[in-house]
């Protein structure tokens, strides 16, 4: 979480919005692996890019065997169940602009995307 923030506050991102960044990342995160509703997943990574105009977090959720056969889970019906204090999905949308789900050589991923400040 709390790289993520630095990250957000180096590419223009502050206060309030920074937390929220990083805390959309986390929920895309948190106990993600534990969920009894998902045991073929065992590992996932993240990885940050920025353009002039956006930053991009892509969370890759890998599962046993995952060479593209099998049936897919759903990160995104995964992240849609209620959670401790609320639905992890609707908590990230509030923050993030773009929430994207798919699919990538057998990995699923979700990219979280927010659109930088005008540089003046």
């Amino acid at each position: 979480g709390s790289l993520c923030e630095r990250m957000a506050r180096s590419v223009g991102r502050s206060g309030s919005e920074a937390s929220g960044l990083a805390s959309s990342v986390v929920y895309a995160t948190d106990s993600v692996l534990e969920y009894e509703e998902a045991p073929e997943y065992t590992s996932l990574d993240v990885t940050a890019a920025t353009s002039e105009s956006e930053i991009e977090f892509r969370v890759r959720y890998k599962r046993e065997g995952a060479e593209g056969t099998g049936p897919v889970v759903g990160i995104e019906r995964l992240l849609g169940c209620q959670r401790g204090d609320g639905v992890p999905i609707d908590l990230i949308r509030r923050v993030m602009e773009r929430v994207e789900f798919g699919q990538n050589d057998g990995v699923e991923f979700c990219a979280l995307t927010m659109t930088l400040p005008e540089k003046v």
